[in-house]
């Protein structure tokens, strides 16, 4: 009998001493959630301080103001800290156990801390215990740590940490201040400002398309810039303004400094040409720069190869096109070319007026717009103008709104092939009716004609 109490007792330890680390897990999800639980209001409002760091909304305040708020800010985060370590209860070993095995059917962790109340002295009633309890361990193994569930819209109705964490998220992402630096800056008292005379500030700023940086003109004076053609110059001069003077001979338009109200005279003015910029303030050396000026090309344009149809009869066109910083669209304009008109038939009459085809070119989504070949495809098949000849013109753009164009003169615009000779022929009469409508009582004739008794005159070989 004693034996079978010692396997028994060796059952549950050796069950128990398998789930240490599963209970270690489930305790450390325990001082998580009570933790979250206790101490979210000085995580958000943590939160909330270093976005405000990151922003630097201080910075420029008096500093009264400045330790005013510190202040306010350090009593409140004292505050929380105090009132979440009140909140905050430690979970015990038991509290770890129980969560657990509340999680698991029959709650074999309880089983496995308990002992035999009735029938000790019957051996038929310890064996039953035994298998109890090994059944029980057996489903002890199964189990897992708990993870940490952290339900904070009961204490936080109002979502007051989702907010904390969308502004500290704003700011990381675009905020500029150090909050580090933000922080001494905003406690250091303002720096004097001294009386140093009028100064200066420049900059080149070309066009986004060009994907060139901007320059800072100070340190470039007496240099030579290679600038490209649309570049804005922004030149500031603060101080005394009214004896400054500027002349460049970059844009073609007249400039002069105009000082505001506030004394801040600010000029911009946009490259369109190679010269020189001078400015003379009112103390001091001068200060000037050369501006080469790197011409914006104009776009290119050109079929690439033979203008065919394909099996359905679509017009199939392929294109190079190519610009030094990117094409930015194109189209096709396709008119009929009138005088390389076969004149017989039903073409003898004037056309009406028709307004001309203008199609999208294609452009490229993956690959670089500076260079690309792509291929227009479109069902014109059943357009007025299919097989006559017409005058194709390909237009690209760029950012600059230069335009480049190529046009080919009397090439057949391409439609569908007929095999059966009557299906052609109404074709070509559908063509004449909608060439001019006066042809409508040749079209009837014709149509007529090629019906009668069309099964013994007309043959279904082409």
């Amino acid at each position: 009998m004693a034996g079978t109490d010692m396997d028994v007792d060796k059952v549950a330890a050796q069950a128990m001493h398998r789930l240490t680390w599963r209970l270690r897990l489930t305790r450390a999800a325990l001082i998580i959630e009570r933790a979250a639980g206790a101490f979210w209001p000085m995580t958000a409002l943590t939160l909330v301080g270093l976005a405000a760091l990151r922003i630097g909304p201080l910075t420029g305040l008096p500093q009264a103001w400045v330790l005013g708020i510190f202040g306010v800010f350090g009593l409140v985060w004292i505050a929380l800290v105090v009132l979440g370590f009140r909140r905050f209860e430690w979970p015990s070993a038991l509290n770890a156990r129980d969560r657990m095995d509340r999680s698991l059917p029959g709650r074999p962790l309880e089983t496995l801390n308990d002992t035999q109340a009735i029938g000790t002295g019957d051996l038929g009633a310890r064996s039953l215990w035994a298998r109890h309890l090994a059944r029980m361990a057996d489903a002890a193994d199964r189990s897992r740590a708990a993870r940490p569930l952290v339900r904070l819209s009961g204490r936080d109705r109002w979502a007051l940490r989702l907010v904390a964490l969308l502004l500290f998220t704003g700011a990381m992402i675009f905020g500029r201040s150090d909050p580090v630096q933000s922080l001494v800056q905003s406690l250091q008292p303002p720096a004097p400002v001294l009386a140093t005379g009028p100064s200066w500030e420049g900059w080149a700023e070309p066009p986004a398309y060009t994907g060139r940086p901007s320059v800072y003109l100070n340190e470039v004076v007496g240099q030579t810039l290679d600038l490209p053609q649309g570049t804005t110059v922004t030149l500031r001069v603060y101080g005394a303004t009214d004896a400054a003077k500027l002349t460049e001979t970059v844009s073609g338009a007249d400039t002069a400094i105009t000082p505001d109200e506030s004394g801040l005279a600010q000029i911009d003015f946009v490259v369109t040409r190679s010269g020189d910029v001078t400015l003379n303030p009112p103390t001091g050396e001068a200060a000037g720069f050369t501006v080469a000026m790197i011409p914006d090309q104009i776009p290119e344009v050109e079929i690439s190869g033979e203008i065919t149809r394909t099996v359905q009869g679509q017009f199939q066109m392929p294109f190079a096109a190519s610009d030094d910083y990117g094409v930015t669209g194109g189209e096709v304009s396709i008119t009929l070319d009138l005088d390389a008109v076969d004149r017989r038939h039903g073409l003898v009459l004037d056309p009406e007026p028709r307004q001309g085809l203008t199609l999208d070119l294609p452009l490229p989504f993956t690959r670089d717009l500076a260079s690309f070949e792509e291929t227009v495809v479109e069902d014109l098949a059943e357009h007025p103008w299919a097989g006559l000849p017409v005058t194709i013109t390909l237009t690209v753009t760029d950012d600059l709104t230069q335009e480049g164009t190529f046009t080919v003169d009397a090439t057949p615009l391409p439609g569908k092939r007929f095999f059966d000779t009557t299906a052609g022929a109404i074709a070509e009469m559908r063509r004449d009716l909608l060439w001019n409508r006066e042809n409508a009582d040749r079209v009837e004739m014709i149509l007529k004609a090629i019906t009668w008794e069309l099964e013994a005159n007309w043959d279904d070989k082409p």
